[in-house]
């Protein structure tokens, strides 16, 4: 399953290659092979829960993982933006094809032990489904939250409960086109109903629905997009998603905080999060 390069140096970057990675770093082999062998696994749950199953396609190319020698190494190839994050992914595009995959990881047994790899990982396996299109960022970072333990997403849900208390949230006419990542707080309350978001639509459809929605939504818009998908509009969708979500922050005030009974989307590796 495996192959790998031989150092030249005692600093040289190791290689570990499965049919879909690619994972490069300056850890030892047998760390880069248990990081191979949860990304293998992660993409497979990912893609029997939301695609059918179609894991048998592999990816060409391969998914790069790469995990950096140290937070300054990964900072260059990330950028300052990524001071705050532990691992980043970056889809390549070109004539509607993706042509280049690739997840930046910290150098630390944290990360590769948390729910940071398998949310970067679902950005990667949702771009691969609508190859040549740019996905809205709340779209995109919903599908992702989901992809957290559940630890972190109680911790977005509550931000977004703290957003709502304060009337600081976003209307969901102004969500839906947000083409940048807001800064500050507004970033906290971004991720936290963004996933709010698509929970709600996956609860109320299933994920089959939730992609034909977002399919549906890159060609005619949002609103006619969920119109064709559930049935009702934005104005519709915002009115019951602000339902639903009163209900759990009465559920909250009352110390009777839950996940939602919908399966969790992975099984993350075992281990403390990484942030």
């Amino acid at each position: 399953m495996y192959a790998s390069s031989s150092p030249t140096s005692p600093s040289a970057w190791h290689v570990v290659e499965t049919a879909n990675f690619t994972i490069r770093g300056t850890a030892d082999r047998d760390a880069l092979r248990r990081t191979s062998d949860a990304c293998e696994s992660l993409r497979a749950l990912l893609v029997r829960q939301w695609f059918d199953g179609a894991s048998s396609i592999r990816w060409q190319p391969k998914c790069a993982v790469v995990v950096h020698a140290s937070r300054a190494d990964y900072l260059r190839h990330v950028g300052p933006g990524g001071a705050g994050t532990v691992a980043s992914a970056r889809i390549e595009r070109r004539a509607g094809k993706i042509v280049g995959r690739r997840i930046d990881v910290r150098p630390t047994p944290e990360c590769l032990a948390s729910s940071a790899l398998a949310h970067e990982l679902a950005h990667v396996v949702l771009a691969d489904h609508f190859a040549g299109e740019r996905l809205p960022r709340w779209i995109d970072e919903g599908f992702a939250v989901l992809a957290d333990s559940p630890a972190k997403q109680s911790r977005h849900r509550r931000d977004l409960h703290a957003a709502l208390a304060a009337g600081a949230e976003y209307r969901l006419a102004e969500l839906v086109t947000l083409s940048e990542y807001p800064s500050g707080q507004h970033r906290a309350t971004f991720y936290g109903q963004s996933a709010s978001l698509v929970r709600f639509l996956v609860e109320h459809g299933g994920e089959r629905r939730f992609l034909d929605f977002v399919a549906s939504s890159l060609e005619q818009g949002h609103d006619q997009g969920l119109r064709q998908a559930y049935g009702f509009g934005l104005a519709e969708l915002e009115r019951r998603w602000r339902a639903a979500e009163h209900d759990r922050a009465t559920e909250l005030a009352d110390g009777a905080e839950r996940m939602a009974e919908m399966p969790p989307l992975l099984v993350t590796v075992a281990g403390p999060e990484g942030g």
